[in-house]
């Protein structure tokens, strides 16, 4: 710059009272109609502009005329701190701007603050939010599910949608997840779903899928479903699928033959193929009123004939009653249930015998036994002795036993005593239709055995009778409660009829004695 033109400057610097300014503008050059950012009064941005001879920028412009509070107040929802500044957080109650900052009262609903942003609002839904279910940094991604797919917030807890492959949530509790294996024989593709193939060796699950290795002799898989197992023999399926007897045959170690008339027989005849189904002719002659049984070929030697069972959980009540059940020479119940559920088999009534065995079970599976007595018979069928008058003793000695893991204070088995059918304990009328010659406590309305009734004498149905109930371990006449701690219970099981005798018992006993047991009853 000349000298000429910088005193120029200088005096007119001086004359507008901004010497320090001006000289120091002076001294910087810019280019013509360039533009630089400038700051308004009110905080906004505005625009300097070179003037056109190079010689600095003009004032700041673009800024509001009447500066920072143009807009009006600035602790307005619109308006909040500065001009066009909206304060509208999200998902809130009460939302105001108080000395320039958005403010609110409280979140709405589920929502919640989990950034710390009060300007924003409430921004999570901690209903959905699996990073923030139910509470800020509460994460679904480690709430401890067992083997499931993905995990997930509903409804302000953690869930899962799906389970992973071969795994069940069986408990039903959906905080710890799925957390049982379903690929085991005792929940094979779903929970509680049993892998237990008939006549089957080996079944597996393996794939989530029932399975098994081959079929027992003497059985075969005909319909093409292992999952049910080996179901077809005898005399429709001997020695294979679709070879039938002839209708006076029945078979035998897989040929046709003579029908046995009895279990025994059939084993004596050397026609046993193990433990299962069987068709024998108690009657002779011809094979039309020949019938399936179940046979005992394993137990103390075997050629047991099964000819009765009590399951007191199946909903069927066969108390003293029930005389269908007890003293009537037909079938009772269905024979393919004949573990799951009471069941009587015409063999009861047609089959003579010399022995009889009756065994505890935990279950319907046919080798889940806790244990059993044996008895000599005498030459009769067991239906023949509820035919008879009351108190009759069954039995003429006591030829083995298993009863080791039998609960101490089961009706029938532990105490080692004969049999006594339509046993009547009292003047009262207890009644037990089949029980044991003696008992260790006397106490009124105590009748262990099978096929139970109270009061008999008096009142019948108005009081108590039930499928199964247990010897007292007391002295002290209460039947309905726990004694010694020890869980026991007067009944076993849901079957029990109770008129208006029951009270408050009806919901406590029976059902809370673990694990209850099935009768199964056979001769030989």
């Amino acid at each position: 710059m000349s000298l000429k033109r910088l005193l120029a400057w200088s005096a007119w610097c001086s004359a507008a009272l901004f010497a320090v300014a001006c000289i120091s503008n002076a001294a910087s050059r810019c280019e013509p109609g360039a533009q630089t950012v400038c700051a308004c009064p009110d905080g906004s941005p505005g625009v300097h502009t070179c003037r056109s001879n190079g010689e600095g920028y003009n004032a700041c412009e673009g800024c509001a005329a009447n500066g920072p509070d143009a807009c009006g107040p600035l602790d307005t929802l619109e308006n909040c701190g500065a001009c066009g500044v909206a304060c509208q957080p999200a998902h809130v109650k009460g939302a105001s701007c108080e000395t320039g900052s958005c403010k609110y009262a409280e979140c709405f609903g589920s929502f919640a603050d989990c950034d710390e942003d009060r300007a924003n609002g409430c921004e999570t839904d901690t209903h959905g939010d699996s990073d923030n279910c139910g509470a800020c940094g509460a994460s679904c991604k480690t709430a401890g599910f067992e083997h499931v797919t993905k995990a997930a917030c509903l409804a302000g807890a953690c869930d899962y949608l799906t389970c992973a492959p071969l795994y069940g949530d069986c408990d039903g509790d959906r905080t710890n997840g799925c957390e049982r294996p379903s690929n085991t024989l005792d929940d094979c593709g779903a929970c509680g779903v049993p892998c237990a193939p008939e006549h089957a060796v080996a079944p597996s699950c393996v794939t989530g899928s029932c399975g098994m290795a081959a079929c027992a002799p003497g059985y075969y898989d005909c319909d093409g479903k292992p999952a049910n197992g080996c179901e077809s023999g005898g005399a429709k399926n001997c020695g294979g699928c679709g070879k039938a007897c002839k209708p006076d045959e029945g078979c035998l170690a897989g040929k046709c033959g003579p029908l046995g008339k009895s279990c025994l027989d059939v084993q004596n005849s050397g026609g046993s193929i193990g433990d299962g189904v069987y068709t024998i002719d108690p009657t002779g002659g011809s094979a039309s009123d020949a019938f399936d049984v179940y046979c005992d070929m394993s137990s103390e030697g075997g050629g047991w004939t099964f000819v009765a069972g009590v399951v007191p959980t199946d909903g069927d009540l066969v108390d003293w009653f029930n005389t269908a059940f007890w003293q009537n020479p037909v079938e009772v119940g269905d024979f393919a249930k004949r573990f799951a559920a009471d069941y009587k088999s015409r063999a009861a009534s047609q089959v003579t015998a010399k022995a009889i065995m009756i065994q505890v079970a935990k279950s319907a599976a046919p080798a889940d036994v806790i244990g059993y007595r044996g008895w000599a018979l005498g030459g009769q069928t067991y239906n023949s002795f509820f035919n008879q008058s009351n108190n009759v003793v069954m039995t003429q000695g006591q030829i083995f036993a298993k009863v080791g893991a039998v609960y101490a204070w089961e009706p029938l088995l532990k105490f080692g005593q004969e049999l006594i059918a339509n046993r009547i304990e009292n003047s009262n009328g207890d009644g037990t239709r089949l029980g044991v010659t003696s008992r260790p406590f006397n106490a009124d309305d105590n009748q262990p055995g099978l096929g139970t009734a109270m009061n008999l004498g008096c009142c019948g149905k108005d009081h108590r009778h039930a499928d199964v109930e247990l010897q007292w371990n007391t002295n002290d006449n209460i039947w309905c409660s726990t004694v010694n701690g020890d869980g026991t219970y007067k009944w076993l099981g849901d079957d029990v009829g109770c008129g208006g005798s029951c009270g408050g018992c009806q919901g406590t006993a029976g059902p809370g004695y673990s694990p209850a047991w099935n009768y199964r009853i056979y001769v030989r």
